[in-house]
């Protein structure tokens, strides 16, 4: 039997600075790589990876052949957590190229918005916030990157905004799964998490549709489209506030992204520019454009250039038909939130000890190293149900959805390797204790100046892990007894945690895999991230002063639940 290991906060001369900066390493050492010297995501975590088990091994005191198997233990449960979504949800934006209903779907969004701006915040921001609301794990990003270079947008810019979107609505993604994580690890009302952060995350989500133009179009946008921002933030936010302190938190993202989506078609209709007319493009910043070998319209009719060439009805039959996929996703996954259907997955469930791990806290509690199977209820397993309904909607075939499947397989291996790299980094530094000497110096101030600090801690944690769930789970309890020792309100700390990581997500190296194979620039995560980091960052900030300001006396005795 092996010997139990016990980790140690403070290993290094005992002191929590030095043990904090070099609990750091593997963490500057993936950004530096990914970020600095363009590396190739999988090979950026691999070095990241190597540097957390050596520092687990010499400084954290924890047998090499322990790490190792912490790693592989981490990097199985990215298998079924995010691979197999991520492979699922592209398999069925290529079945819907592969079937040619995409280049009707493409029509639809030429012909609702007339720049790329109004495209861009209708998939990205309104469609993205929905696919999150309801499946969250890689899968608006996938999905909206692929409708975006669908439409004609350059790769990298479609990645970006597809990165960038999908950050706000995360703290209630999946049906608000971040919280009632958050819950169940701290023990507070997930009523009271919902509202707090329903008192965050709006402010957030009022600017990202301004970011979003300055992404596509520059200065140019932001001054020709601001309108357009302003309703469909306004519209979100408003909405995600509302949901989240009376409606309900587990629908707060969806109900704010229809809500956007409705104002902002709205006023595109209000103003004369939606019609079922094809669009024109508006001076210095035309209209996302396929190809046009890839699609040509003509009359009502759209023709796609498929192997054998046909010509696709532009009608509200075709047009429905081309969103079956979507529609079928938000069916299958409303439908098994019932108690029966929900019933019935939970038998496809395998829970077992993770053999060879024998693990300890600081405080000498056991550290279950449980690994559960659920291969019935996975969000991949659900994505795949629904890519076989897709297939049958859009009359492929088996062949053709044996085909589209296998490419995916295919156009996923680097990112495959990132994701279980990244998962077995996050759970090297987990269990070792090197998070947890990050957060604990973090943590080590006091008052008002935690309050700034606490977004932060999330945003570590979700950046490391890709995972705003699991930043929730393994900072929770740090942020409550750090807000207790210091003065300040539970909630609002484990609130804080939630609404920084949030906007770490565009930059955690799983999203960046999921983008950059999505657009098929497997490699190129060093480019993306560089886009998108300054924006993450420049969010942070302003979370950790609405935290910083929630904080106050004046301020916390109104808006704290």
């Amino acid at each position: 039997m092996s010997a139990v290991f016990h980790q140690v906060t403070n290993p290094i001369a005992g002191s929590l600075a030095w043990s904090s900066l070099v609990a750091a390493v593997p963490i500057v050492v993936l950004f530096v790589l990914l970020g600095g010297l363009s590396w190739r995501a999988e090979r950026a975590t691999g070095a990241a990876l190597l540097a957390a088990i050596i520092i687990a091994a010499a400084g954290y005191g924890m047998n090499a052949l322990t790490a190792i198997n912490v790693a592989i233990y981490g990097a199985a449960f990215g298998v079924l957590a995010v691979l197999w979504v991520i492979v699922n949800a592209i398999w069925i934006y290529n079945t819907t190229v592969e079937s040619g209903h995409f280049s009707v779907l493409r029509q639809v969004f030429l012909r609702i918005g007339d720049t790329n701006e109004v495209q861009v915040l209708i998939i990205a921001y309104c469609f993205g916030g929905l696919l999150e609301g309801l499946i969250g794990a890689g899968a608006p990003v996938a999905i909206c990157a692929a409708m975006l270079v669908g439409i004609g947008f350059a790769p990298v810019k479609a990645a970006v905004a597809a990165l960038i979107a999908d950050s706000v609505p995360v703290a209630f993604g999946t049906l608000a799964l971040p919280l009632v994580a958050l819950s169940t690890t701290t023990g507070l009302p997930l009523s009271e998490l919902g509202a707090m952060v329903g008192r965050q995350t709006p402010m957030l989500a009022l600017l990202v549709p301004f970011v979003l133009l300055i992404v596509i179009g520059g200065p140019a946008a932001l001054r020709a489209e601001w309108r357009v921002a302003l309703v469909a933030g306004l519209a979100f936010a408003g909405m995600q506030f509302l949901a989240s302190n009376f409606i309900s938190v587990q629908l707060a993202d969806v109900l704010a992204s229809l809500t956007s989506a409705v104002a902002l078609l709205g006023y595109l209709r209000l103003v004369g520019r939606s019609s079922w007319a094809p669009p024109s493009a508006a001076p210095g910043r035309p209209v996302a454009s396929a190809p046009a070998a890839a699609v040509a319209p003509s009359g009502d009719h759209v023709h796609v250039e498929t192997e054998g060439g046909r010509d696709i009805p532009f009608t509200g039959a075709t047009v429905l038909q081309a969103f079956a996929p979507y529609l079928i996703i938000i069916f299958v996954f409303v439908a098994v939130q019932f108690e029966p259907l929900k019933g019935l997955l939970g038998k496809g469930v395998v829970v077992f000890s993770w053999p060879g791990l024998d693990l300890a806290s600081s405080a000498g509690k056991t550290i279950a190293t449980v690994y559960r199977f659920n291969w019935l209820p996975a969000t991949g397993t659900l994505l795949f149900i629904c890519g076989i309904l897709t297939s049958l909607a859009l009359g492929v075939g088996f062949s053709g959805a044996l085909r589209s499947f296998s490419a995916t397989l295919r156009q996923l291996g680097s990112a495959a390797l990132t994701v279980m790299s990244i998962f077995a980094l996050a759970y090297v530094a987990n269990l070792s204790g090197q998070t947890t000497t990050l957060g604990l110096f973090l943590a080590g101030v006091g008052g008002t100046a935690f309050a700034f600090i606490s977004p932060v801690i999330g945003w570590i944690g979700s950046a490391l892990t890709g995972s705003d769930s699991s930043a929730n789970v393994l900072f929770g309890n740090l942020q409550t007894a750090a807000a207790k020792q210091t003065g300040i309100s539970p909630v609002l700390a484990a609130a804080s945690n939630s609404s920084g990581g949030v906007v770490a997500k565009a930059i955690s190296v799983q999203s960046l895999a999921v983008a950059a194979a999505t657009v098929k620039l497997v490699g190129s995560e060093g480019a993306i991230f560089r886009r998108v980091v300054g924006w993450s960052l420049g969010l942070l900030v302003l979370m950790c002063l609405i935290s910083m300001v929630e904080s106050l006396p004046a301020i916390s005795s109104w808006i704290v639940p």
